[in-house]
């Protein structure tokens, strides 16, 4: 099984503050409780958070055009980093676990597009898992 967030509880949860739902984002450090349900992601995810919220640009998304997202890479733990661009040509970048559930949505301006696009490139390369 993966490593759980540990060490990084601090920075998630200030992150979850800014990135995540407000209903949920009380409640997270390695685990997102939502209703009877908990999810728990691995600290590449929270790397990845991380990471994209130094993008410069970056602002907050919610999960409504998560279903319009194209996947772009996952993580062993089945874990799905995917990017949608709106017709704004915005941008957008989305973290959600194996079973689709919303970790995590963000989204740059059209100036900061490069930015966050090689910063996906980065992160597929170390982070990016293409087996099974």
């Amino acid at each position: 099984m993966q490593e759980l967030v540990g060490k990084s509880i601090d920075t998630v949860s200030e992150l979850a503050q800014k990135f995540i739902p407000s209903d949920i984002s009380e409640k997270i450090g390695n685990r997102m409780a939502d209703g009877e349900k908990t999810y728990v992601f691995s600290s590449d995810a929270a790397k990845i958070i991380n990471e994209l919220s130094r993008v410069k640009g970056m602002t907050p998304a919610s999960s409504r055009d998560l279903k319009d997202s194209v996947p772009i890479f996952k993580l062993k733990d089945g874990t799905v980093v995917s990017r949608y661009q709106n017709p704004a040509r915005f941008e957008h970048v989305f973290i959600s676990d194996k079973d689709g559930k919303f970790i995590f949505g963000g989204y740059v301006g059209w100036v900061h597009n490069a930015g966050l696009l090689n910063k996906l490139q980065e992160l597929s390369e170390k982070y990016g898992y293409y087996g099974e």
